[in-house]
């Protein structure tokens, strides 16, 4: 547009009479210096080097070619293929993963790092894990291996299709009471059966509930979840309880009995 204006100026300069008049020829001064000003700035972005297409950076989620030194990711761990980070908690990491064997997705957690480099707390954590292996029940969410790789510890979970309770009560605000009393009834199966198998909880929340996509609750982190954030707690000595809401009185002195896990679902 610039370079169209410039024979008009100085066309009409031109058949001024008397010769052109001084505003004239500042105009067709200023013409020329913006449109040298023009095809510089052209010439300069021309230069610039341009950024890499998408495809080759770096995959932001840091899970792809160079997942394993992106974000700390690993890519697969044992026979298990992993497929994206779902999210982070007390006990570490969880992933979402492959299982080709069997052809099924699951949930691998890793647990923390402060956790996994003290031995005796490394120890009492798989003991746990072991006995919480053998609690099979449909409202509890199943543990079916535990791997050690790379210095690193791996829960391997049942995989949910679904949310937290504590999402879904965010997002509804309300449940129905006839819908709460159901959801209640399967948390309270789960419960009773841990207990027939002398196994406590100790950290019964919202977020520890998982709705599946068809409706049904199932418990996760019996007793394992506890133990870890009791053990960060030790170690970092700050408090990594969890919610204080959903403990009971005796559990802030230490202790645990089944009547602390029946207070919590009374939360």
């Amino acid at each position: 547009e610039r370079a169209s204006l410039r024979p008009l100026v100085i066309e009409e300069a031109a058949q001024t009479p008397g010769g052109p008049r001084p505003l004239a020829v500042l105009a067709v001064v200023a013409s020329l210096l913006a449109a040298v000003y023009w095809l510089g700035m052209r010439r300069g972005r021309t230069v610039q080097p341009r950024k890499p297409p998408a495809a080759a950076r770096a995959p932001a989620s840091g899970v792809g070619p160079d997942a394993a030194a992106v974000g700390g990711t690993p890519q697969a761990v044992g026979k298990y293929r992993i497929l994206s980070t779902i999210g982070r908690g007390g006990m570490g990491e969880v992933f979402a993963a492959d299982d080709p064997l069997l052809g099924r997705k699951v949930a691998l957690k890793r647990m923390r790092a402060e956790l996994a480099s003290e031995p005796g707390i490394r120890e009492r954590f798989l003991q746990e894990a072991r006995i919480i292996s053998h609690l099979t029940h449909p409202y509890i969410v199943s543990l079916y291996d535990v791997l050690e790789e790379g210095g690193d510890v791996y829960l391997v979970f049942e995989f949910i299709d679904g949310k937290p309770l504590s999402t879904v009560m965010a997002e509804r605000r309300r449940i129905p009471m006839a819908e709460t009393v159901r959801l209640m009834n399967y948390v309270c199966q789960a419960v009773d059966i841990a207990h027939r198998n002398r196994i406590l909880h100790r950290d019964l929340k919202p977020s520890n509930i998982m709705v599946d996509a068809n409706g049904f609750a199932k418990v996760m982190d019996f007793g394992i979840a506890r133990e870890a954030k009791e053990s960060v707690s030790r170690m970092t000595h700050t408090d990594s309880s969890g919610t204080l809401a959903y403990m009971a009185p005796e559990q802030h002195m230490g202790q645990s009995h089944r009547a602390s896990d029946v207070y919590a679902l009374g939360v």
